[in-house]
């Protein structure tokens, strides 16, 4: 590589970090719990965050009793902290999801945004965003799908939903600009 670019092996390793660095920049701040509570935790791990990622695979596979009992042990956690305070409330609103109660979710979600630090992200946004669809509440259905979409111009699922919203309010403009965006994004 050092011949081929003129570059010495620190020098490439150097840009490389740096433009990673600048490539996750939208991501810097944003709570990711889709990402930080992925997989099955290590046997015997407990607490908090330990028992939510717990509950996110048990609902990936459809287990709601495994879900809710994970959710109780992570409510049992002594001495929680934000993290610990956020990943379970992330649970309880994944869990309201599958059981379809809307206000729960709501709940939950916007219990993320008001802890300290608030707690906010992509995966809370576009959450909220559908439980608003559901309760029929269009205008905030329509913010957190846009705060979405800023937080993660590379997604196509807030620009399909807010194109949906947009159908059925009539603004065949802003419908045709989410889809024409969301084609970009995935020209299927």
């Amino acid at each position: 590589l050092e011949e081929v670019t003129g570059r010495s092996a620190s020098a490439l390793d150097a840009a490389f970090r740096a433009d990673l660095f600048q490539s996750l920049a939208p991501y810097r701040g944003q709570y990711l719990p889709t990402q930080s509570l992925a997989g099955t935790p290590v046997p015997g791990a407990r607490g908090a965050h330990a028992e939510a990622a717990r509950g996110v695979a048990a609902l990936a596979a459809g287990d709601l009793d495994g879900a809710r009992r994970a959710l109780a042990r992570a409510r049992a956690t002594r001495h929680p902290t934000p993290d610990d305070e956020a990943d379970t409330l992330f649970l309880a609103g994944e869990l309201a999801l599958a059981q379809r109660d809307a206000d729960a979710v709501v709940s939950a979600f916007e219990g993320l945004l008001g802890l300290e630090p608030p707690h906010d992200g992509y995966d809370v946004q576009v959450r909220l965003g559908l439980a608003e669809l559901h309760r029929h509440h269009l205008a905030a259905a329509e913010a957190h799908l846009r705060r979405a979409v800023e937080l993660d111009p590379n997604r196509v699922e807030p620009r399909g939903l807010l194109a949906e919203l947009y159908a059925d309010q009539r603004r065949e403009p802003e419908r045709l600009a989410m889809l024409e965006g969301a084609l970009l994004l995935d020209p299927m």
